[in-house]
């Protein structure tokens, strides 16, 4: 799941009004404590440490909705059952944006009224946490806490929040992390899991759905609304507590799932009208559910399965346990019509909530710090469950690409590790990145390698059934990995973990006559980093495996400074890989025959391995370590590459050069190379699939397309684009699923008034969300300045979703001659999108700093973003990792464009 931070005020309520929503919703009354507030005892100061003062402990909640979402409010009560470790005259926990009306706790047969207050926690603006004050000391000993509220429906797609979808409303949860105390008075910590107990009030004809099976519905006196009862929860901590409310359908699926002896109820649940399309998803997640219980030799551990299909969710999905929701254009795909991209979005998503049901559910963080745990272990599983399910699709391959992603974060200098300290909510917010998602799979990947898949697999199993329904820390799993493999796992894995950077190591092959060939590694700092000495780069204890010709199994130890791996092999090896399967978290470089070497052999390398060399050489040209003209002779090499992950990391490291290079002449240039490269087996491909093609190949189509038809504009690839684009926004069904958003892209380019009309309609007629989001996407790519100001101003008519305008607005920033058209209309704009869509999509579109490649443009988007997010609680490392992008773009454009041009046959100047 991934979370955005959010900027709010407080909103007032009048209780007269609230009264006549929901005639079964409560009648306020406010109660006063006696003692006047200036001679109360001080409560407990705001921790440093982001946590709440340990003035009580939840044991259980009993929660009371009352839910209409065509209203701006709703109201709640809430009993929290405590154990209040000391006497106190103050008990602390978290309220935001929430209008209490009256509060009690009750101790044995006393009920007592509290004083209430709200205040900032450590280091925010914004109140957010609540103050309960008693007139005495509450004793140490079980108590509970009743408190009855009012609160709007959040901001964007946090809390709870409403949805209107085809003229019905609906409304959704999304906690993670921060957002359950806007929704209910709690202890908003992800260490306190308790059970719930949960009822939610509807308008009649509405249905209500949460975590647990439901147990009873009960109408109102007056039949106009239904109270739904669900039966009481595993324990649980707050940010998995979940809510959906609507006119939904509903697609039941009768199969044992997961391990279970008995049949569960796996549904799918929709709104109105789409149903339909939830073939393919239920039929996913029965599969993946039944692996992931094979793996763990546990079944699924909660009695139900619902698959909530959300219109709109900056997040594209979370994992509650009972209640998955999913962004709608990622679950429901037409069968017949949906794209091989779509399909494999979907199955991996899918795969990754459903990892968390153990990941993260049955066993969880006992504080944000160990995110890494929830996200970083479901993102190393997803890829395991889609290649046993698809083995087409290359998902370990895949994950090397989101490896790199992870370590070109982790090499700059704002960098935060793994387990960084979280003291805030900003900071809560912050960790959801690839640091914490793609860095912590890599360096499970990495352990797995070292230690076996056996007993990974075994480390991991017992690591679970030994915390169920439970917290765990990183001791814990380090020890269940120590104790399966008999390693001292914790001596790897730590540096990793509470490190910044990338560990970057220097290999070279030495072959002397009647001697075995020996590779030589070292651990030092890269080019770019030369004054920081070696002790920085030692802190590693690095698992290294070297591929070279002819071996049948790498040769592996572990570099801590330097090793020497001796060849079982006679001769001298033509070339060696010193990352074997890229399993290993860090850098290499060679000498330059020997990269040069490997280079021209790089066919017949691993998919992963493929993927990996140009992943790194694309790192080394940003570094300093390797001219931009040598990633180009490697890309040459793989000159009629067809692995789709291999594919998708040759494309977008051209697409970075082209961002690079300065001037049109230059990139036209760039573009003649992209056509040498794939124009031949875009011809070999066409259009349109056929009936022997794999996915793999289906994949390949889209990304050898694409590349021609955007970063090379090649002619064919142009017309052929244009005509389909025509056909399709005239008929949906016309063309090729799988071309669809290809032609669509490569056409808006050129298109004016009249494409942006028609593409305005193909979103509001589109079939399948997957279709809106595809339509949406190219408005992101219109060339013209004026038009595509006007394509990102339907976002503010309210024609496109948060999700699909973020879409849209990154094709636009991510493309040099429309960044700057981006930047001014997000300057003009941005202020009045957060209230819409809440701070978390600006969070999101601010990535456009880093696509920054001259001073100018970088100094005018920093200058846009700063000025919006003095309205937002942002962590300032996400601007500032931006920044450092676009610096580094800089230098890589002052030192190589001489380079690049002489490589592209258009001299130095």
């Amino acid at each position: 799941m991934l979370a955005w931070s959010r900027g709010r005020l407080a909103l007032p309520f009048l209780v007269v009004a609230l009264a006549g929503c929901i005639p079964n919703a409560p009648v306020f009354r406010v109660e006063p404590a006696t003692t006047p507030a200036e001679q109360a005892p001080k409560p407990p100061p705001p921790l440093a440490n982001g946590r709440l003062p340990d003035t009580a402990r939840p044991l259980r909640y009993a929660l009371s909705l009352w839910v209409n979402p065509k209203e701006p409010r709703f109201t709640g009560e809430v009993t929290i059952d405590v154990e209040i470790p000391r006497p106190t005259s103050h008990v602390v926990l978290h309220a935001a944006e929430i209008d209490l009306r009256r509060a009690h706790v009750v101790v044995g047969n006393e009920r007592r009224p509290a004083r209430t207050s709200t205040r900032p926690s450590a280091g925010q603006t914004t109140p957010n946490e609540l103050v309960l004050a008693f007139e005495k000391p509450l004793p140490a000993g079980r108590a509970s806490i009743e408190i009855t509220y009012v609160a709007p429906f959040g901001e964007g797609t946090a809390g709870l929040f409403r949805v209107e979808d085809a003229g019905a409303s609906y409304a959704f949860t999304q906690f993670e992390p921060v957002d359950a105390r806007r929704v209910f008075p709690c202890f908003d910590e992800p260490g306190f899991k308790v059970p719930f107990d949960v009822k939610v009030t509807v308008p009649k004809g509405q249905l209500a759905l949460s975590n647990a099976p439901e147990t009873s519905r009960t109408a109102s006196p007056d039949a106009a609304h239904e109270t739904f009862s669900f039966a009481t929860t595993e324990p649980l901590p707050t940010y998995l507590v979940a809510l959906a409310v609507g006119p939904f359908e509903i697609r039941e699926a009768k199969t044992t799932v997961g391990g279970q002896k008995e049949p569960i109820r796996l549904r799918l649940v929709t709104t109105r009208g789409k149903a339909k399309l939830g073939e393919l998803v239920l039929d996913t997640a029965a599969r993946e559910l039944a692996v992931l219980a094979g793996f763990f030799g546990r079944a699924y551990p909660y009695r139900k399965l619902d698959l909530v299909a959300v219109p709109d969710l900056m997040a594209a999905a979370m994992e509650h346990p009972g209640l998955v929701t999913l962004r709608e254009d990622l679950a429901l795909l037409d069968p017949d019509a949906a794209s091989a991209q779509g399909k494999q979005e979907m199955a991996s998503i899918v795969a990754h909530e459903l990892a968390h049901q153990w990941f993260g559910n049955l066993v969880g963080p006992p504080w944000w710090d160990e995110l890494w745990l929830n996200e970083g272990l479901a993102t190393w599983m997803t890829a395991k469950v889609i290649d046993t399910i698809t083995k087409d699709t290359g998902a370990a391959a895949s994950a090397v690409r989101d490896k790199h992603l992870a370590m070109k974060l982790d090499e700059l200098p704002s960098s935060r590790a793994v387990r960084a300290p979280v003291v805030s909510t900003g900071d809560a917010e912050e960790i959801f990145d690839a640091i914490t998602y793609e860095k912590g799979a890599s360096l499970v990947r990495m352990l797995e390698g070292w230690l076996g898949e056996d007993v990974m697999r075994k480390g991991l199993a017992a690591h679970t059934s030994a915390h169920a329904h439970g917290t765990a820390s990183t001791d814990g799993l380090l020890a269940a990995l120590a104790e399966a493999s008999g390693k001292d796992v914790a001596a790897v894995a730590r540096p990793f973990l509470e490190r910044t950077g990338v560990p970057f190591v220097r290999a070279e092959l030495t072959c002397e006559a009647d001697k075995a060939p020996r590779v030589s590694l070292a651990l030092t700092p890269p080019t770019s980093r030369a004054g920081a000495g070696g002790e920085e780069a030692r802190a590693f204890v690095v698992p290294a495996c070297v591929a070279y010709e002819g071996a049948a199994a790498p040769v592996c130890g572990l570099l801590s400074d330097r090793l020497t791996l001796e060849l079982p092999r006679r001769g001298c090896p033509s070339w060696i890989h010193p990352n074997a399967d890229e399993r290993g978290y860090y850098r290499f470089t060679l000498p330059r025959a020997s990269w040069d070497a490997l280079a021209k052999v790089a066919k017949k390398l691993a998919p992963t391995e493929r993927v990996g060399l140009v992943a790194n050489a694309l790192a080394l040209v940003r570094s300093g370590e390797l001219g931009a003209d040598a990633l180009l002779e490697l890309l040459s090499s793989l000159r009629g590459e067809r692995h789709p992950a291999v594919l998708a990391e040759m494309t977008e490291s051209l697409r970075w050069i082209r961002v690079v290079l300065p001037d049109s002449g230059s990139r036209e240039a760039l573009g003649r190379f992209v056509g040498s490269l794939f124009l031949p087996l875009g011809k070999e491909l066409g259009w349109a699939t056929r009936k022997q093609d794999d996915e793999a190949t289906r994949l390949a189509r889209v990304a050898v397309l694409e590349a021609l038809g955007v970063l090379a504009e090649d002619p064919w690839t142009l017309r052929q684009a244009a005509s389909r684009a025509t056909a399709y926004l005239d008929d949906p069904r016309a063309i090729d699923a799988d071309t669809t958003a290809v032609a669509l892209l490569v056409a808006a380019r050129t298109g004016g008034d009249e494409r942006l009309q028609a593409l305005r309609d193909a979103v509001r007629l589109a079939a399948t969300p997957e279709e809106r989001v595809i339509a949406a996407r190219a408005i992101g790519r219109i060339g013209d300045p004026a038009e595509l100001g006007r394509g990102l101003d339907i976002a503010r008519a309210g024609e496109l979703r948060a999700h699909e305008f973020a879409r849209a607005f990154h094709e636009s920033a991510r493309a040099p001659e429309t960044l700057s058209t981006s930047l001014g209309w997000i300057r003009a704009r941005g202020p009045e999108l957060a209230p819409r869509f809440g701070g978390g999509l600006l969070l999101e579109l601010s990535s456009a700093v880093g696509e920054a490649c001259d001073p100018v443009t970088r100094d005018d988007a920093l200058k846009v973003f700063k000025a919006i997010f003095e309205t937002v609680d942002v962590n300032p490392r996400k601007l500032a990792a931006l920044e450092e992008q676009a610096n580094q773009c800089i230098a890589v454009r002052e030192r190589e464009t001489p380079r690049l041009r002489k490589k592209l046959g258009l001299g130095t100047r």
